[in-house]
This record gives structure tokens, sequence and C-alpha cells, in this order.
């Protein structure tokens, strides 16, 4: 899921052929449908991110179980793919690219204007970020995989526990990578511009799944898929505080909604129980 200008919640489905919108104003919600793939291949959408200009995008499931990089436009429901740019996981870099990976996939860029696919780049992990240079990075098992655009080269970065199991996260806009280490109950963060890494331990068992950016306070934030709450971290201090959540929760994306003023307010798209959750902080 990801919320546009207009704070608007866009949403998919894993496995039937349609993206959403919930308007948080009116409480209302808009299906639109999608082709769907032959009798016998899974339908459904995976990543979604939103553009500047309110465009919506997402990796589709098409025949063969492949899922090919598609672009929604809200205003005239034009859908477009790319052909060629597969993958799990994306991310809007600067200059009008979009990157396409994860799981098996490598990097892929493609032109946003053009609607090609024009460069490959070798890399592997989960979930796809990418720096202000244009750079994407990967986090998987205890190692972050990145491409240096310029230098054309690909590098890695040993995480200080092995075992970590990098999953899903967001670069800041200070370059830095926060990612939730799933298999080691920690928050990480890897300064893209100076190479360093940084960890803060969780309680035992909270197997966070993702990590946000920093929200306009300088927090940072965590989803636990086996404890159903929120953690924030406060990276300056290392003070970490709970929130046990009044439902279930299993979100794979946390993000901030644009139009709040004063108060910072979390969006995640609830896979438990197929809701839309909205966190307001009072302190």
């Amino acid at each position: 899921m990801d919320v546009d200008s207009k704070g608007n919640v866009w949403y998919g489905d894993e496995a039937h052929p349609f993206i959403g919108r919930l308007d948080p104003k009116t409480h209302t919600l808009t299906e639109y449908p999608l082709p769907a793939p032959p009798e016998g291949h899974l339908a459904g959408t995976r990543d979604v991110q939103v553009d500047k200009e309110d465009n919506v995008w997402f990796p589709m499931r098409v025949a063969g179980g492949a899922s090919l990089l598609t672009k929604f436009e809200p205003k005239t429901q034009k859908l477009t793919t790319v052909e060629g740019a597969t993958g799990q996981f994306i991310a809007l870099g600067p200059d009008n690219k979009m990157w396409m990976g994860g799981a098996v996939n490598p990097f892929h860029r493609i032109d946003m204007k053009t609607m090609k696919l024009e460069a490959t780049y070798p890399g592997q992990g989960y979930q796809v970020v990418v720096d202000s240079r244009g750079n994407p990075y990967m986090s998987t098992r205890g190692v972050i995989n990145g491409f240096d655009v310029r230098a054309n080269e690909a590098r890695k970065w040993p995480l200080p526990t092995p075992t970590s199991s990098g999953r899903r996260g967001r670069m800041d806009p200070q370059d830095r990578y926060w990612f939730a280490e799933y298999g080691a109950d920690k928050i990480g963060m890897f300064d893209t511009r100076t190479g360093e890494i940084k960890e803060w331990q969780l309680r035992k068992y909270f197997t966070p799944y993702a990590a946000s950016s920093t929200d306009r306070d300088g927090y940072v934030w965590a989803s636990s898929n086996t404890m159903d709450s929120l953690a924030r971290l406060n990276p300056a201090t290392g003070e970490i505080v709970e929130y046990l959540m009044p439902t279930e929760l299993d979100t794979k994306k946390i993000a901030f909604d644009p139009t709040a003023r004063g108060r910072v307010v979390l969006l995640m798209a609830n896979m438990r129980n197929a809701r839309i959750l909205r966190v307001e902080l009072l302190d």
C-alpha cells in the first residue's frame, strides 16, 4: 500500500485482480478491476507505490507466475504495463526512474516517461530501495546488496548480525536505509553515504517485518507480526516504546499521512483482517 498527496490510501490484493483506494475523509472504498490471468494462474498485485503525480505503480501477476510492472492513472483509469520488467518489489527513484526487483530477480530500472526497461543490474534480496543518487539496494540474509550505477559495480555490506534476515524498510531523506531484521529482533540502519551500519535491539520474539522511514519528529517505526505491536525508536537516544494494537497485526509497509497537521499519523494495510489501520500519536 501507499498514500497519495491527498491522503488517499492505495492498496492491492495478493490473490485477486484489482487495485483499491480508501478515502479516509469519507470512509469510501473504491476498487478498480485489473485484467485477470488465464484460469489456473494466480492473480493479484504486489508492492504498491504512488509517484509525485499521484499515479499508482505495482507489480501485477500475469500468466506463468511472473509480475509485470504496471502503472494505473486514476484520472483516466488507464492501465499500462512495462514489458520485461519483472519482480516482487518496486521503488521510486530520482530522475523519473522506477526500480524493480526482489526475490530471484535482479535490479531493473525503468524510464517512467517512456515506460521502457532501460537497464538491468545484478543484485538479489528482499524488497528494493533507492538513494538520492539513483543507486538501488536490497537487504537479505546477513548482507545488504547494492549497485553503484556510476561506477558500474555491484557491492555488498555484511550486517553485524549474520542471522538478521533483513526484510522490508524505507530510505529516508538523508539516504539512510531503515529496515527490519526479522531473524534477530532488531531495527537496522544502513547509511548509504558513509557505509555505517547500526542496529537497535527489540524485545525477544518481536520479529519485526517492516520498518518505516523517519517521521517528522525523527522517530522510526517497526511492526511485529507475532506480537500485534508497533515499536517506536528514537535513534538519537536509543529509546524504544511499544504500542499494543487493539487487533491482530500483520503489515508489510508503514506509511505516513502527508495531509496530517500537527500529530504524526501512520497508515498501514493489515493483512490479518483485511483492514486499513490508522494510528494517530497523541504525545
